[in-house]
């Protein structure tokens, strides 16, 4: 017994000294800085300066942390944050990828993106002319190596690059400059403040918007506390038009980011125009592709039209995708700062229509790579539960404008060898059940097996689908006028071709209450 209550002591005054230990610690907190001017830099004089030094000490000052900065190159403020050598990197992009390796605070601090300039004697206006280019970049920024960076956009758009990685924006546009690059990439704010000191071509290439937050090294003991605090803060700040938050953003930011007072008008027509041209290159390319399949006596015929279709794909993923892409992030960065209910209700529909819009891009773009074949299926083990939970965490924000509750009845791992492609099944079929319930209900994802298969069932609390349309919903183009919900009728398409090129099996059955139940089958593991 005595032995017991000396144990119990000792643990007590364990806990005790850790718990003071954190509490001590919060009042010095180790920032990583780097040089990314004007959002944080070290100034003339040798000061932390920029944006993001403005609210970091501003927080601390109402907190009262004392702050501690680190400085060092960008990939260094990385590597300490891994270690936990920091407890906050500034000035870090939210990537999934960037997720699993720090902590991230909810609120967004500000938006930025990608931009490209070129050499004054090289024109670049899409893409496509980036073939055969030598391309500066930075080393593990989110614009180079993110999944909208320019790395995976060159292999998306099969053009062929040839990367140059140095430790800065400066040396991006010295090398540009200099003629040892074609191109260079930077963030928006940069190019926008210090391109004007260089003879360089801002490009129209934008691409891969990116939320700009604070990061934590994963399990800080501090993590808890330091991102309530900051997101407090922050949100406080967002607020009230006179906090250093707007201040800051005057001083460092707003001549080259500007402030929207009322949506252009030039937004909505753009919205309608480029739907109207998408439409009218999606059913040019169903008519291409049937024209392929019919006419095999003229093969220079064939050749044409199939061309053709190709020149409509690449228009439509070049050309629209970039100019929905900035009316999607305009509008966000707008809706932010929007406080009239009426706008904001318009920003909404502007930001959810160009959603839509970049994502029927993305279907029609994938559609056509599936059936000529050019999309690569690499087969490979797969956790299916795991993809599920990342597609929930995904809509949660869908699911929850309505209030519907997303359940997953599936508690245990269910392995097969697929294709990372069926993320996208289970995004649609999983968007398709939220768009379809009614408000207030819920949509359930559970699995069952028998001795060779799996199966994943998606279900939901709608109207049903009618026996006759029970096989037609999986074509193109084929969709049921529901609630004034409006789409493109390719997701289903898609979803069927992606399920098939992975062995697998899609249809849809009745909901015994009400709904329809979506159920995918797939082989198991031997």
């Amino acid at each position: 017994m005595k032995h017991n209550f000396l144990v119990l002591f000792f643990f007590l005054i364990l806990f005790s000294s850790v718990v003071f230990a954190a509490d001590y610690n919060i009042k010095k907190i180790k920032v990583g800085v780097y040089d990314n001017p004007p959002k944080i830099f070290i100034d003339e004089k040798g000061n932390v300066s920029g944006f993001f030094a403005d609210l970091i000490e501003e927080i601390a000052r109402k907190e009262n942390w004392n702050i501690e900065y680190v400085y060092g190159s960008w990939n260094e403020g990385l590597k300490r944050l891994e270690t936990g050598e920091i407890d906050i990197m500034v000035d870090v992009a939210f990537s999934e990828d960037r997720a699993k390796l720090y902590e991230f605070n909810n609120e967004t601090v500000f938006i930025n993106w990608g931009v490209i300039y070129s050499n004054k004697n090289i024109d670049i206006q899409s893409f496509t002319d980036l073939d055969e280019k030598k391309i500066a970049v930075m080393n593990e920024s989110i614009h180079t190596t993110g999944p909208e960076g320019i790395i995976n956009l060159a292999k998306e758009f099969e053009i062929n690059i040839e990367i140059i990685e140095v430790a800065d924006y400066k040396t991006v546009l010295e090398l540009t400059n200099n003629g040892l690059a074609d191109a260079g990439v930077v963030n928006r704010i940069y190019g926008e403040t210090y391109a004007v000191n260089y003879d360089l071509k801002k490009t129209p290439i934008i691409f891969n918007p990116s939320q700009l937050k604070f990061a934590f090294p994963k399990n800080n003991v501090l993590n808890n506390t330091l991102i309530e605090k900051i997101d407090k803060n922050l949100k406080e700040m967002k607020a009230d038009k006179n906090s250093v938050y707007y201040n800051s953003q005057l001083k460092y930011i707003t001549d080259y980011v500007g402030t929207v007072e009322k949506i252009p008008e030039w937004i909505y027509i753009l919205l309608v125009c480029s739907g109207i041209i998408i439409v009218i290159l999606i059913v040019s390319a169903s008519i291409f592709k049937k024209q392929r399949d019919s006419i095999n006596k003229n093969k220079l015929l064939l050749e044409k039209a199939n061309n053709l279709k190709d020149l409509f794909i690449d228009i439509m993923r070049h050309d629209l995708l970039n100019p929905a892409g900035v009316i999607k992030m305009d509008s966000e960065l707008v809706l932010e700062k929007e406080k009239d209910p009426k706008n904001k209700e318009l920003l909404s529909v502007v930001h959810n229509q160009s959603s839509i819009l970049i994502e029927r891009i993305k279907n029609a773009s994938l559609l056509s790579k599936l059936d000529e074949g050019k999309e690569k299926m690499e087969f490979i083990k797969l956790n299916l539960t795991e993809i599920i939970k990342s597609v929930i965490n995904e809509v949660s924000l869908l699911a929850k404008e309505k209030n519907i509750k997303l359940i997953s009845k599936i508690d245990k791992e269910i392995c097969i060898k697929g294709s990372p492609l069926l993320y996208d099944v289970f995004f649609n079929l999983i968007t398709n059940a939220i768009k379809y319930s009614p408000k207030g209900s819920q949509v359930i994802i559970e699995s069952n097996e028998t001795e060779t298969k799996h199966l994943i069932s998606v279900i939901d609390s709608g109207e049903g689908i009618p026996d006759k349309y029970k096989k037609s919903i999986f074509e193109r183009f084929i969709r049921l006028e529901k609630g004034g919900i409006k789409g493109s009728g390719l997701g289903l398409a898609i979803t069927k071709k992606i399920v098939e090129l992975n062995n697998g099996k899609v249809w849809v059955k009745d909901n015994s209450k009400c709904g329809s139940i979506f159920i995918v089958e797939f082989n198991k593991l031997n």
